[in-house]
């Protein structure tokens, strides 16, 4: 039969013993919250050091580490100094906002013209291929005088895009001038394109003296399409040049080498 009468909890479980020595029990106690208190103190001092450590470095450097979302902490730096004002730091966080693959572009766009309002001629072109790109903030004639302005201060890759906006708009004369501008600074895309406008006549007098000059000098710079360019007036007898079989192989032996040089795009 089953007992009503609850049973004596009081008397069925066994206390747990303390240490014989409470001294050494409450030492440990003592110690074991050091221990933790130390590895806090430790954690809180490395982030410090850490941002201390990004603060050294430079606004160019943090770029680099804060691209494609790798380091969040320079990205953190970054955006730190652009709304302290610095130019740079502006253009460059909307650099890497423009590029980071989920980021704000609004974002980027606004950071890029605050940079553009202090004169930074790279936000001038950042924002100009930004511009051209397909989505929401996709303007054509706006990226025409981001470029413009941006050339103006004397930056070769915004005259190059000017250029080449002329170009897709059949204005030949206009991106003759543009490429010229971007030539003076050896870019060799334009180097190239001006080369072919001399040769054909093309927004320019044609001038194939100037146009062998032209190609010669952006095939020194390792572009592919010069030495294909050169190959062929050689092996036609073209630009003023005498047939020469051995010189156009030459010239396409170069194609090879220059694409595994190709040049750095500005």
């Amino acid at each position: 039969m089953t007992s009503d009468v609850a049973p004596d909890l009081t008397t069925s479980v066994t206390p747990v013993a303390l240490p014989a020595d409470r001294t050494f029990f409450w030492a440990l106690v003592a110690l074991a919250a050091a221990t933790a208190a130390l590895a806090v103190g430790l954690h809180l001092r490395s982030g410090a050091g850490d941002r201390e450590a990004l603060a050294a470095v430079s606004t160019e450097q943090l770029a680099v580490r804060a691209g494609a979302g790798r380091d969040a902490q320079a990205l953190q730096q970054l955006r730190y100094r652009a709304q302290g004002g610095a130019a740079q730091a502006q253009q460059a966080l909307g650099s890497v906002l423009a590029s980071t693959e989920g980021a704000d572009r609004a974002e980027a766009l606004q950071w890029l013209q605050a940079a553009q309002q202090q004169g930074d001629a790279q936000a001038s072109y950042l924002l100009g291929r930004l511009r051209l790109q397909s989505g929401a903030q996709h303007d054509e004639a706006q990226a025409a005088r981001d470029f413009e302005r941006a050339a103006a201060a004397g930056h070769a890759g915004a005259a190059l895009q000017r250029g080449l906006m002329a170009r897709r708009a059949q204005e030949p004369a206009a991106a003759a001038r543009w490429l010229a501008q971007a030539a003076q600074a050896h870019d060799p895309q334009a180097l190239f394109l001006l080369a072919n406008a001399a040769r054909e006549g093309n927004g320019v007098p044609r001038d194939e003296a100037r146009a062998l000059a032209l190609y010669r000098e952006a095939a020194a710079l390792e572009y592919p399409p010069a030495h294909q360019a050169l190959a062929m007036a050689y092996e036609r007898g073209e630009l003023g040049l005498a047939r020469d079989s051995d010189q156009a192989r030459e010239a396409l032996a170069e194609v090879a080498h220059s694409l595994k040089h190709p040049p750095v795009e500005r």
